[in-house]
């Protein structure tokens, strides 16, 4: 086994001919090289590898059977003696999953039976020659491939029902794989085609923003019915047009040219509105005529007519290939030999030995996308053992942490999910009700595990492999690290919460690396089993714990699906909003940027903040995200498939390419804001850059509101689209920790006491596992110490120290003085909170700092909302950033504070009225919500940067005695916030004690009618937001 970049080199390795003597020689390798002809009789070789080089223009590996030796004595009398018979074909298994032409053109697989001998001779002249020897059984030969023609057919078939516009989208998959198997011509007019599909999207927007803008215009001269009637009709018509599953027909470029000449003509028909000028409405009633009269969806269009000729150049590579291929096999049954000479004047000889069996033959070509024919095979050509290894590659490239390796490390992955694919279909089958008889290929599995006992566990360990690869793939995707967070995500539990969960991770980690180390110099025994069998149960408690920390009610699963349900109706209200305010004025934003305006605006609502680094390689780019969607949550349910994405995209630089993006996304029917429909990928100064580009081309005066409303637009969607991207992240790490609990429970089993007594130590499986349990605890002792080192950072407002951030896997002893260090970062930033005494605020029977709602802010809180279970509400979102004034004058909010940390947040509302409880109180309820993001500020106004889980806060208020802001006091508060119990900065935190969090974040404010009996918001004359809690000064 072998996972180098050098590879297995045949047959140099093993001798000048494969000189071991061993029956059956199994070889998985990334890459093997064939120096030269390899003649192994009767016995059986298997390779399987992903890249097969070959020495010369003609290599051959023979397993055929030898020949019968010929018999040299004469019997004196009677018949000759029979013949030696031919040896059997042995057998060759041989998996390639990327093979060329060349290669196969160069390849003979045989395995042929051997002659059957002469029969011997007779000096009696009354006797007969000896029957000529039995032929050899032809063996077997397994030959099984994937190559660069199957993937890009494949890939096409599956391309084939997306709408038009998904495909243009899809434009770089296809030209990257059919780039090496088209003609120039041919390639550079699909290239071609697919460009024009993509300028015909943008105009059609484009056309329809223009003419949307002057059929909604209000201009001193009304329009007439006739040209109002066409616009709407034009209108709907590329609405149609743009989401119809065929695509137009492009081939002379009438209809772009029309479309582009309608836009043309609707823009200044509007422009001559304005200024009064004359206008043509005739003549603009004739273009849009013209436009529409090919509008109809074309199956024969010249984007569907590219994609199936390049099928069909491709399909004679594919079908030449497969013959190729199997003409290198050959499979003879041994010929029998020759009778015996007879003796004498009339000789007698002997009769021809019978032919030998038939043997077994298979070549083809695997399909990769877990169908049933892909397990019809008898070869087991992804060996688990190897599997891991690739994995262990992977994951060390994973965990160096940057851009390259990251990449490196997915394509990988990627590797091994294609390896695997036949995973999810066993495994459906496994969970079958009624499971179907077992495959071939799971036979195989069998035959390695309890025939030749060359592996442990063969299928559960390449259902970990897979799950591991897929799992890790999609957090390189999602732009998270190796523990499944941003670069700004922070845990708010105290540091020496992790300590005893850290030293115990350590203890476990330094006897699993002995025995791994004992196992590795010398050979495993079966004490260092025991200690793997230990460590495999508590990696069962340790998984469990995750799981228990994902799904419990404070855990990231259900605060991510708490934020994606408050704020997915508060998006839906926001991209309303920009819709309606965008009206007055689309025609000058959109003959501006030539780009349709409300697509800009459904684009934004889909943008996501990920890493500062492109996660693909073109901008726009889809990406190779395929999310779990089987996990269960703590109550036994499955995760909320509503929730996962369906498709990432990175957003691009400009609106130009987040419009692109959007336009050509794979379901055109998922509206831009649901929750699971594409989200775009972008920095975060990416995200800013994009709105400031709208905002710019937004006119003043006229646009003022869409402004406002586009800033509201930022931060709620951006909210959402995070929470969006947690929840997958969480979707992601529960899988993680179900697939280890799972693992580490059937290792327990494989391993156990009586197993273990029938067992090889020295297997390749034992150490793989010895291996797999030492990284996996290095991973679980790394990742609990990069969250204590993310937590002080969050206490102390520090940066989050080198040693402890994503990085290769380290050993007990490394970690051992990393724990240290970081023993030592928590005493000093426990004692910089102990350097300055804190102040508190505000001091009894005062008022705390107050930021007072503008008109705006007070009328969106007015307004009611109904929730998707029909729950009426009303709720308002505020960004309170550094050094914000305090909403009613330019004073700053917090004038002189630091590191603020808060024991309370009120909302008071004055006017706002509910019936009387039975005390005669008016109980006002406000839910608040701090939403994660969040910027700290130090004494030496050093700003930090932090995203936590959303924090909620309740808030009731006795509302018959609040009628103005002198009445906003503490007497009138019903309710303790659990705040004032969060650690703030002084003495030691208790292990339990959570950090207190600060103002400087966006925060939603909710009143629910559920909550507030008889409630009347309409009275609501002020509302201000209260804060307290300590600070250091500056």
């Amino acid at each position: 086994m072998d996972v180098s970049d050098r590879g297995v080199v045949l047959p140099n390795d093993f001798g000048p001919s494969i000189d071991i003597s061993n029956q059956t020689l199994l070889i998985y390798a990334e890459t093997v090289t064939i120096m030269d002809s390899i003649q192994w009789p009767s016995k059986n070789i298997g390779i399987a590898c992903s890249n097969l080089i070959l020495g010369g223009s003609s290599i051959t590996i023979d397993v055929s059977g030898s020949d019968g030796e010929h018999i040299d004595v004469a019997q004196p009398s009677g018949n000759g003696l029979p013949g030696n018979p031919g040896g059997d074909g042995g057998s060759i298994w041989l998996y390639v999953e990327y093979l060329t032409p060349s290669l196969a053109t160069g390849l003979r697989l045989l395995a042929n039976g051997g002659s059957g001998g002469e029969g011997g001779a007779t000096s009696d002249v009354a006797g007969r020659g000896g029957t000529g020897g039995v032929g050899g059984n032809a063996g077997t030969v397994s030959f099984l491939w994937g190559s660069a023609a199957g993937t890009a057919l494949l890939r096409l078939y599956q391309l084939s029902p997306l709408p038009w516009t998904a495909l243009v989208g899809q434009a770089l998959t296809v030209t990257t794989l059919t780039s090496s198997l088209l003609g120039s011509a041919q390639f550079a007019a699909l290239r071609a085609t697919f460009a024009q599909y993509t300028g015909y999207i943008t105009a059609a927007q484009n056309c329809r923003a223009a003419v949307n803008s002057l059929a909604k215009s209000r201009t001193t001269k009304p329009l007439s019915t006739a040209l109002s009637t066409a616009l709407t009709a034009f209108s709907q018509g590329l609405t149609t047009l743009l989401t119809a599953q065929e695509g137009p027909d492009l081939k002379d470029n009438g209809l772009a040219n029309a479309t582009v000449a309608v836009n043309t003509a609707a823009t200044q028909y509007l422009a001559n509105l304005k200024a009064k000028k004359p206008v043509d409405e005739p003549g603009l009633l004739g273009l849009i005529t013209a436009a529409t009269v090919t509008w109809t969806g074309n199956p024969n269009s010249a984007l569907g007519t590219a994609i199936i000729q390049a099928g069909a150049s491709i399909q004679p590579l594919f079908q030449s290939l497969s013959e190729t291929a199997s003409e290198a096999c050959m499979i003879l049954p041994g010929p029998g030999g020759v009778g015996g000479p007879g003796f004498g004047p009339k000789p007698h000889g002997g009769a021809r030995g019978q032919e030998g069996g038939q043997g077994t033959l298979a070549a083809r070509e695997l399909v990769f996308d877990g169908r049933a024919s892909d397990l019809d095979v008898v070869m087991p050509f992804a060996f688990p053992d190897q599997c891991q290894m690739l994995l262990n590659k992977a994951n060390a490239l994973f965990f160096q942490n940057s851009p390259t390796s990251k990449q490196d490390a997915s394509t990988l992955y990627k590797r091994l999910l294609k390896r695997l694919s036949f995973w999810p279909t066993i495994a459906a089958a496994q969970d079958a009700t009624s499971p179907p008889p077992e495959s071939n290929l799971e036979q195989a599995y069998d035959t390695l595990e309890y025939g030749l006992k060359v592996t442990v566990s063969a299928l559960d360990q390449l259902q970990s492999v897979y799950d591991q690869a897929k799992s890790f793939n999609n957090q390189i995707m999602s732009g998270n690290d190796m523990f499944g967070h941003d670069a700004l995500w922070v845990p708010r539990l105290n540091y020496s919460y992790y300590t005893a969960e850290i030293e115990t991770c350590l203890s476990t980690l330094k006897t699993v690396e002995a025995a791994y180390a004992n196992a590795l110099a010398v050979r495993a025994s079966m004490t260092d089993i025991a200690s793997g069998q230990s460590a495999a149960a508590a990696g069962v408690q340790r998984a469990q714990y995750r799981i228990q920390l994902l799904t419990d009610d404070n855990g990231p699963l259900t605060t991510s699906a708490d934020t994606i349900a408050r704020y997915t109706p508060l998006l839906k209200d926001k991209v309303k909003e920009c819709e309606d305010n965008l009206a007055v004025v689309e025609a000058d934003i959109q003959a501006s940027i030539n780009l349709d305006p409300m697509n800009i605006i459904s684009s934004l609502s889909m943008v996501a903040m990920g890493p500062s680094v492109p996660l693909a390689l073109v901008e726009g780019a889809s990406i190779a995200y395929n999310a779990d969607t089987t996990v269960k949550d703590s109550s036994g349910a499955s995760v909320n498939k509503d929730y996962v994405i369906s498709e990432l995209k990175t957003a691009g630089s400009s609106l130009s390419d987040l419009s692109t993006g959007f336009s050509t996304r794979q379901d055109q029917t998922i509206e831009a804001d649901d929750p699971g429909g594409l989200k775009m990928i972008a920095a975060e100064d990416q995200i800013t850059s994009l709105y400031n580009e709208f905002k710019s081309v937004i006119p003043a005066g006229d646009g003022d509101a869409l402004t406002k409303s586009l800033a509201d637009l930022q931060s709620v969607a951006t909210t959402r689209n995070n929470a969006v991207i947690s929840y997958n992240s969480a979707v992601e790490l529960l899988h993680q920790a179900e697939t280890d609990e799972a693992y580490y429970g059937k290792q327990q089993q494989a391993y156990g006491d009586q197993a273990a007594k029938a067992m090889n130590p020295n297997l390749p499986a034992v150490l793989l596992w010895l291996r797999r349990t030492q990284d996996s605890y290095q991973l679980e002792t790394m990742r609990l110490m990069n969250y204590a080192n993310r937590a002080i950072a969050y206490w102390g407002l520090t940066s989050p120290a080198e040693f402890a951030a994503p990085g290769p896997l380290q050993g007990s002893q490394s970690l051992s003085i990393s724990k240290t260090s970081l023993d030592q970062a928590a005493e000093s930033a426990i004692t910089s909170f102990a350097g300055s005494a804190p102040g508190h605020f505000p001091v009894a029977g005062r008022q705390g700092p107050l930021y007072k709602l503008d008109y705006g802010q007070l009328a969106t809180l007015t307004e009611p909302l109904t929730s998707p279970d029909g729950a009426v509400y009303y709720s308002v979102t505020i960004a309170l950033d550094v050094g914000a004034s305090d909403g009613s004058a330019d004073l700053p909010l917090f004038a002189g504070r630091a590191n603020i940390r808060l024991d309370l947040a009120r909302l008071w509302l004055v006017g706002a009225s509910v019936s009387a409880d039975q005390t005669g109180a008016k109980p006002v309820s406000v839910v608040l919500t701090q939403l994660g993001s969040e910027t700290m500020e130090n004494d030496r106004r050093a700003t930090f940067n932090f995203r936590h889980d959303a924090v909620t806060i309740p808030f009731q208020f006795d509302s018959a005695a609040v009628n103005s802001l002198a009445d906003c006091t503490a007497d009138k508060v019903l309710e303790t916030q659990f705040l004032a119990n969060y650690y703030v900065g002084q003495g030691n935190p208790a292990e339990t004690a959570i950090a207190a969090i600060g103002p400087w974040s966006t925060w939603t404010f909710e009143v629910r009618e559920s909550e507030n009996k008889d409630l009347d918001m309409s009275n609501l004359s002020e509302a201000y937001i209260e804060f307290g809690g300590y600070c250091s000064p500056f």
